[in-house]
């Protein structure tokens, strides 16, 4: 050690470049530090329960989930200015980016509907549609009576409250971004008129996020009390500049490092640059305080040489502190590192760059230190300084444990045993909502939502079949049903939902003389008929959220008031019970959702926690025992930590502070820190034992003059760091841990003081008091150091048409009659393929025939496949000059249903074609405009726009524009852009394989549609095959009486 230390002061303006260089290159990295909250990094990812979860939102979402309320102070939701508030809300919240296109709920959003009968017929329409002309409020109340699965989700029980829900995808830069977007795309709607709360777990975590960088102010105030506690300690410009440097380039460090790897801080990781400070500022101090009292000594042997006396005072004391540091800085290192043993990549990431600090503070303290050191000027000679109160304390505590160490132990053991005891009532709870106090806004909004809704947390059960369409079968879908009336009896869960609610309804629909809440239909074949009869109506991704596209995979979701762990457990008792019981046997299923989360994590954190304690404890044993030549030190040493460890838990238990990520780290900071302070003091008794040829009393009185008034400065510089997290009102983790660390310091400081001392007076080690005591040699104590550190081109044309050309109406009258051939029988296949690539596909027999009018048509449709639809068969008669005619027959149920379809805008079979496309769009309905011409696959085409020309059309086509790229040889539409009310561009769609299937008169049919709905990210593909055009078919065939016999 005497060698690097000379070697050091000798190469000092190198060794100072090093340094310089690396501290520069590294803090370039740290402007990519984000405190980011990653679920992957804050929960264990092979527990079941998240597994589970992860799952889930691989298919259905489900995870990234704001909640926005809108509450009127007046009155109930049922008003005019109220319920448009909310649809252009709703609105406003799609258009954020980074929304999940058709995952927003609330009573104006197109995927939620009301479902009822009416004649005998099943309409599906939507609760509240504000392009549908004026709002009538009192059929919004009525739709929504008829709805009552939503009752608690989208509106409170007291309809005075209504919901806004929408999923986001992942943001890199964290919950906060989020929180803030959903922030501002409401800010417009906050008057006095409403109040607006918002909720759910991006709103909660991102909080959690704003909170923590808290620390941008927090570490500033506590690097200037840790300074000023310094100053107060030595009162000179050094004593403050050299441990708060050294600290502050190590913290660079380790922050620079985790940057460097694309490492992200989070609110429970972000406190390892206040204890990298504390704990280099602590070794600092030590070597400090060392060469105070060497070069005091050094300056009576040459006076008149300073600089001489400080080279000889820097090489002493980092030779004799260095060697003890190395030690207690790798046991503090691995002390860190045992935090590995936890299941939780941010409590691993904490114990990993922690450790990297400590260990580069200690290079630091053993490099940049005597670098310094022998460049700054020598202080002046000074004695040591002492409090006032100090030295009759040390007297006192010389005298208690050098003769009333007994009694100083049992009064010790008393105070443990009553404090500790706490440690019984200690829980164990992660709930993030717990991590502010109840008068935060983020806490009162989260309050309102679970107090006026279904409740702010969710339990997600996944049913999950060997094969497509096992949803679809009547005992998994009454098994689903039969478990949510099993739970909604429970006190604590405020609503289920899952596809068989839906299933309910549309029986309840087609069966008013059966129960009033409807049945599970007996044969599969019904329960895909009531689907397809729902489909015919519907957007294909209205059911997306509660069953996957292959009807394989299901989700039943449990909304509830209760986020504790101990309601979970009974929840999942009470679902094994009932659905073992009722599931079949080729059917499985697996829980997750946001209330098992936290759960997941207390399971883990107390496992966790036992062998992290039980790992520092064993680290420490081996160190010191290595240390001091004698597993009796060793266990001494460990004795008053382990007693800290357990005073803290029983704080914890006594106060009610709960075991959760960021307080299990409080075990490894507590030894971490204050395992030095045994150690120093020991090494140095045992070097003031030498000193004094073995009287005892004296030495213990110069070891507590040295080495505890060192422990006096490092724990107070500490608690002062670390008692400025308590200054953050209303985030819990920066107060608890702000507590918890003062308190472990102040019981480490004072076990290392009293009772460890008093322990070792009475055992008396020989390794210490023996004959054979002596210093340490060097070389020894940096072995055990050793073993310590290694344990997405838009472009257009500007050509506009001549006045040779066709009109714009002109074109549009030839495309709407370009594929109407007098009859044609032909094959399809609708593939419907969702967002993240699930197909299911629809084989059909389709029949059309044009009406004497010479415009209108008959288009008769029977699938032929799957097997569970086949035969159901869907006649479409248009009317030009009023609604036009719609029926099915269902042959599992043996019925034909007429249906309202004057509402041009529904889907066509659950494709992402509306009833309008399919049919067309008459010329005078809309304003045509040509606006430029544009090859498309090498054939040029007119670009048309098209808008409404009343609001009628508008309302019943939902489109606001429309945009066609018509061809000029055959004037069939290549490609195509559809508007939404709202001005967004909703589908895209291309039609290839152009053929021509006429002569008489010359027709032309795309035989490949492609079509993209840009707002939910579902897709439709649609085929024909086998294209016979005029072959006679008689009007007699698409009579509504027909559809009940096949062809």
């Amino acid at each position: 050690m005497v060698t690097y230390v000379t070697g050091v002061i000798r190469f000092r303006w190198i060794a100072l470049a090093m340094i310089l260089g690396i501290t520069a290159w590294l803090m370039s990295f740290l402007g990519q530090l984000n405190i980011i909250v990653d679920d992957s990094n804050i929960l264990p990812q092979d527990h079941p329960y998240v597994v589970a979860a992860n799952d889930i939102e691989e298919v259905f979402g489900q995870k990234y989930t704001v909640v926005v309320t809108v509450t009127p102070k007046d009155g109930d939701i049922f008003q005019g200015p109220v319920l448009a508030r909310i649809a252009d809300m709703t609105a406003a919240i799609e258009a954020i980016p980074g929304t999940i296109a058709g995952r927003t709920r609330s009573l104006a959003a197109p995927q939620v509907k009301a479902i009822h009968g009416r004649d005998g017929d099943l309409i599906v329409e939507r609760i509240l549609d504000a392009g549908a002309g004026a709002i009538d409020p009192e059929e919004v109340r009525a739709r929504l009576d008829r709805m009552k699965l939503y009752e608690s989700v989208l509106v409170s029980p007291d309809r005075k409250t209504a919901a806004i829900s929408t999923e986001f995808t992942s943001e890199p830069k964290g919950y906060a971004v989020v929180a803030a977007k959903v922030d501002a795309a409401i800010a417009p709607f906050r008057d006095d008129s409403v109040s607006i709360h918002m909720g759910g777990q991006p709103i909660i975590v991102g909080a959690i996020e704003s909170y923590g960088n808290r620390l941008n102010i927090l570490l500033p105030i506590a690097i200037l009390i840790i300074g000023l506690l310094h100053w107060e300690a030595f009162r000179s410009f050094q004593g403050l500049f050299l441990p708060l440097v050294t600290a502050l380039v190590a913290v660079v460090w380790a922050l620079g490092g985790m940057a460097a790897l694309g490492v992200s801080l989070d609110p429970f990781n972000s406190l390892a640059p206040i204890v990298i400070l504390a704990v280099a500022a602590g070794h600092a101090v030590q070597i400090l305080k060392r060469f105070y009292e060497d070069y005091e000594t050094e300056t009576l042997k040459t006076p008149d040489d300073l600089p001489a006396a400080r080279t000889r005072a820097v090489i002493t004391s980092v030779s004799r502190t260095g060697p003890i540091m190395m030690c207690a800085g790798g046991i503090a290192a691995v002390s860190f590192l045992s935090l590995m043993v936890f299941e939780v990549e941010s409590i691993r990431n904490f114990g990993i760059f922690t450790a990297i600090g400590v260990l580069g503070a200690l290079f630091l303290e053993l490099t940049l230190i005597p670098a310094l050191r022998s460049v700054l000027p020598p202080p002046k000679p000074r004695k040591p300084r002492m409090s006032a109160g100090f030295l009759p304390a040390v007297i006192w505590l010389t005298r208690a444990v050098t003769t009333r160490r007994t009694r100083l132990f049992l009064a010790a053991l008393a105070v443990f045993v009553a404090v500790g005891s706490g440690g019984y009532f200690l829980k164990v709870n992660s709930s993030l909502r717990a991590n502010f106090t109840a008068d935060q806004t983020v806490r009162l909004d989260d309050a309102f939502i679970n107090t006026q809704l279904a409740g702010a947390n969710t339990l997600h059960i996944l049913i999950q079949g060997t094969q497509a369409d096992t949803i679809k079968r009547p005992e998994v879908m009454a098994a689903m049903a039969g478990l949510q009336r099993r739970l909604e009896a429970i006190p604590g869960v405020g609503r289920t939902l899952s596809i068989a609610d839906f299933i309910l309804s549309m029986d309840a629909a087609l069966n008013p003389d059966g129960p009033v809440q409807g049945t599970i239909p007996a044969g599969q074949n019904s329960i895909a008929q009531y689907l397809l009869l729902y489909s015919l109506s519907a957007d294909p991704g209205d059911f997306d959220t509660y069953v996957d596209y292959g009807y394989q995979k299901a989700l039943v979701t449990v909304f509830l008031h209760n986020e504790s762990s101990l309601f979970l457990d009974l929840l999942v008792d009470e679902i094994g019970a009932e659905l073992g019981a009722t599931l079949p046997a080729d059917v499985t299923y697996s829980i997750g959702g946001t209330i098992t989360g936290p759960s997941a994590l207390n399971e883990v954190l107390v496992v966790g926690k036992l062998n992290n304690i039980l790992m520092i404890a064993a680290v420490l044993f081996l160190f010191s025992s290595v240390l001091f030549r004698s597993p009796l030190v060793g266990l001494l040493i460990v004795l008053p930590l382990a007693a800290t460890v357990v005073i803290n838990y029983g704080v914890m238990g006594w106060s009610g502070i709960p075991l959760q990520m960021a307080t299990a780290t409080i075990s490894a900071m507590a030894v971490g820190i204050g395992a030095d302070y045994s150690i120093y003091f020991t090494y140095r008794l045992r070097e003031e034992l030498v000193k004094s040829s073995g009287n005892l009393e004296e030495a213990v009185l110069a070891t507590y003059k040295t080495a505890g008034q060192a422990v006096v400065y490092v724990a107070t510089a500490v608690i002062g760091g670390y008692s400025v997290l308590m200054l953050s009102y209303g985030f819990m983790i920066h107060f608890w841990l702000g507590l918890l660390v003062t308190l472990s310091m102040l019981v480490s400081a004072a076990a290392a003081l009293t009772v460890f001392p008093a322990l070792l007076l009475i055992v008396k080690p020989r390794s210490i008091f023996g004959p054979a005591a002596k210093a340490l040699p060097a070389e020894k104590i940096a072995s055990a150091a050793v073993i310590a550190c290694l344990l997405g081109s838009a472009w257009a044309s500007t050509n506009t048409a001549t006045a040779a050309e066709p009109t714009a109406d002109q074109i549009m009258n030839a495309n709407y009659a370009v594929s109407r051939t007098h009859d044609a029988t032909y094959k399809g296949r609708f593939t419907l393929i969702t967002k993240s690539g699930q197909e299911r596909v629809r084989d059909v027999l389709v029949w059309t025939k044009l009406q004497p009018n010479g415009s209108d048509m008959y288009r008769l449709s029977r699938f032929t496949a799957p097997a569970d639809i086949k035969g159901t068969a869907t006649l479409i008669v248009e009317d030009s000059t009023g609604d036009d005619g719609l029926w099915i027959h269902l042959p599992a149920i043996g019925k034909t249903r007429r249906l309202v379809a004057s509402n041009k805008k529904d889907s066509y079979v659950g494709t992402d074609l509306s009833y309008g496309d399919v049919i067309g769009y008459r010329t005078p309905d809309w304003n045509n405009r040509i606006t430029g011409v544009a090859e498309i696959d090498q054939t040029p085409c007119w670009i048309v726009e098209s808008v409404p020309a009343s609001e009628r059309v508008a309302s019943d086509s939902a489109y606001s524009r429309r945009i066609s790229w018509v061809r000029q040889d055959n004037y069939v539409t290549a490609q195509g852009e559809l508007y939404d009310a709202a001005g967004r561009l909703q589908k895209t769609f291309r039609q290839v394989d152009i053929e021509k299937v006429s002569d008489q008169p010359l027709r032309w049919q795309p035989m490949l549609i492609d079509v993209h709905n840009l707002l939910t990210g579902h897709a439709t593909r649609v085929e024909f095959f086998d294209f016979e055009a005029n072959t006679g078919l008689s009007d007699g065939l698409f009579a509504p009486r027909t559809l009940e016999r096949g062809r």
